[in-house]
């Protein structure tokens, strides 16, 4: 094997047109472009980020990309840790500044949560915050660590000083201010909309002491400000004071193991180690991210030596495994997989479309009937899916029942003819045409494969089924203006309580996101009773009631809980162990340990 110390960019070119026939077959990506490779160009010595990186507060992420350079060449003595996934959905330095898994797959590299997730039990562990209690659920007290320092950003390496509490207050309102945030809903609920009503509800005790008072009872503030978020990241204040959001985002200044250093806008970003890091100094000195969009591309990086870990679809780990990879995985699942029907808008609304097909429940029945999981487990997964009853649900959960195990054959199980039975049923029997958007995301890189397994399935019973490759950032834009309708589309989401996912997928603006089918009126109520919940008890029960009425009315398109899977060279990595309850594929790499 290839050690990835070295550069060798020859690989990096030609080795894609070597195995572009063998993944092309084993991905069925007939549906999308051939991989092109990268140009092998070197970069000079790591600087800072010019300003023209930041990107305005209202702007989606432009669809066109710079033109791909390579980073800074390492040295012979430089240890570089290279990664190659897929990207986020917008890509992001500071952590108000886009989607949660985002978020967490790049911010979280350079900034650092109040409370963690640790990487091997899973449990919430102190962080930022060596202690938080709850005095009561519209009271909460933070007490936060001491002398842990901001990096040295910039040309004149600034020093904003050390974290404080402000920090604290500051995070909160610019995700309060920010209508990219996928945090940002909860936090004009708990905090208010701008900073003025922000710091009505934040007490600042001293440095170190901070008390947090949302207007309304909130059970979960200890998940909000932990890694299982992703948006609640700490930055420097005094570097936001200083310079705004452009100073900001060149040389963000942050308090995690890894400091960042350079990067080129969707094609990669490179940090450097912090040494005597408070918590954890990274074993290699630098570590880079290779935004890389295609899965031919990825292998043939791994196998070349051009990346020591990757991401790369399932039915691809044998390939690189009788090469001698190793595959690690998450502790616990770290993605669930599922369908999203476009347009599921509330009857109350004026967006709701009768005429929709899937806005009949039947309809909705037959589709999940259509699909054959088994199988898809079995191609796709390669066997390592484990039966997501309900999307957002899980026994380790809160809001679990086990009736919803019982009952999935009858309900979900794989059965062609009932489902035409149930077109048939819903005036649907001559079929009608339906629209599957093909999104790619990072953590889940079967989304091709899923879409154009659920297209034959479709076909069988009658649905017209077409593929239409679209960018997240675009679905987005046309969900928020609700302006999405009869479509479907794979996605994936993470392990985490019901609370937060529903609030995302299911529950109305403005607290929530609602980018699945939307709760009616009734339901609503209920998820806005959860959501001031007093007890931990109280809330468990409304989020079961919940999840009985998205198992009943088939909201969504359950599939699998997958563990995350890094694919890696075992002569470069020793182990990988990161937990799968944080909203990323793939996240805690300080923790990743050094071969040799």
């Amino acid at each position: 094997m290839v050690h990835t110390w070295v550069r060798r960019p020859a690989l990096w070119v030609f080795a894609p047109f070597l195995l572009i026939l063998l993944v092309a077959a084993a991905c069925g990506e007939d549906a999308t472009e051939a991989p092109t490779a990268m140009p092998a160009t070197a970069m000079p010595e790591a600087t800072a980020m010019p300003e023209a990186t930041a990107m305005p507060e209202a702007t989606a992420v432009p669809t066109a990309m710079p033109e791909a350079t390579e980073p800074p060449m390492m040295t012979s003595e430089t240890k570089r840790l290279r990664f190659a996934t897929q990207a986020p959905w917008i890509e992001i330095v500071l952590p108000w500044r886009g989607g949660s898994w985002g978020s967490n797959l790049v911010v979280r590299t350079h900034m650092e949560p109040l409370i963690d997730v640790h990487n091997e039990t899973t449990e919430l562990v102190p962080n930022l915050a060596t202690e938080w209690r709850m005095i009561n659920p519209e009271e909460w007290e933070f007490t936060l660590r001491e002398g842990v320092p901001y990096h040295k950003t910039g040309p004149n390496a600034d020093d904003w000083g050390d974290f404080v509490a402000a920090d604290v207050a500051h995070v909160i309102a610019r995700n309060s201010e920010s209508n990219l945030s996928t945090d940002g809903p909860s936090f004009r609920a708990k905090f208010g909309a701008t900073e003025g009503e922000v710091m009505t509800n934040v007490e600042i005790i001293d440095d170190h002491k901070i008390k947090l008072t949302p207007v309304s009872p909130d059970v979960d503030l200890d998940l909000t400000a932990s890694s299982q978020y992703g948006n609640f990241l700490m930055h420097a204040k005094a570097q936001w004071d200083a310079q705004g959001i452009e100073g900001s985002e060149a040389n963000p200044a942050g308090t995690g193991s890894y400091q960042l250093v350079n990067r080129q806008l969707g094609v990669w970003l490179l940090w450097e180690r912090v040494e005597d890091h408070w918590r954890q100094t990274p074993e290699f000195e630098e570590f880079e991210i290779l935004l890389v969009p295609e899965h031919a591309t990825r292998l043939s990086m791994l196998l070349g030596g051009e990346v020591a870990m990757t991401e790369i679809p399932r039915d691809l780990h044998p390939e690189a495994v009788s090469q001698g990879y190793k595959v690690w995985s998450t502790v616990n699942p770290v993605t669930q997989a599922f369908g999203i029907f476009g347009g599921g808008y509330g009857e109350d609304t004026p967006e709701f479309d009768p005429d929709m097909p899937s806005s009949s429940p039947l309809v909705r029945q037959a589709i999940n009937k259509a699909l054959d999981r088994d199988a898809i487990d079995s191609e796709v997964f390669k066997g390592v899916g484990e039966t997501l009853y309900v999307q957002a649900y899980h026994e380790e959960l809160p809001g679990w029942s086990s009736r919803w195990q019982d009952e999935f054959d009858e309900k979900y199980g794989y059965d062609p003819d009932e489902a035409r039975q149930l077109l048939e049923e819903a005036g649907y029997g001559e079929g009608f045409e339906f629209k599957l958007w093909l999104m790619q995301f990072p953590g889940f890189p079967e989304t091709t494969a899923i879409t154009e397994a659920i297209f034959n399935y479709l076909r069988e019973v009658g649905i017209d089924a077409t593929i239409e490759e679209i960018e997240v950032a675009r679905h987005r834009e046309a969900y928020v203006a609700r302006e999405t309708h009869g479509t479907l589309h794979f996605r994936r989401t993470s392990f985490t309580t019901p609370m937060v996912v529903t609030r995302w997928y299911n529950a109305r603006p403005p607290t929530g996101s609602a980018t699945a089918w939307e709760f009616p009126v009734e339901q609503q109520a209920i998820w806005d009773q959860a959501f001031i919940a007093d007890t931990k008890e109280s809330q468990n029960d409304l989020l079961r009631q919940l999840g009985d009425w998205k198992f009943d009315n088939f909201s969504e398109v359950p599939l699998f809980w997958l563990p995350g899977q890094a694919v890696v060279d075992p002569d470069v990595i020793a182990e990988y162990i990161w937990p799968g309850n944080v909203d990323a594929g793939f996240d805690h790499f300080e923790y990743i340990k050094a071969a040799n």
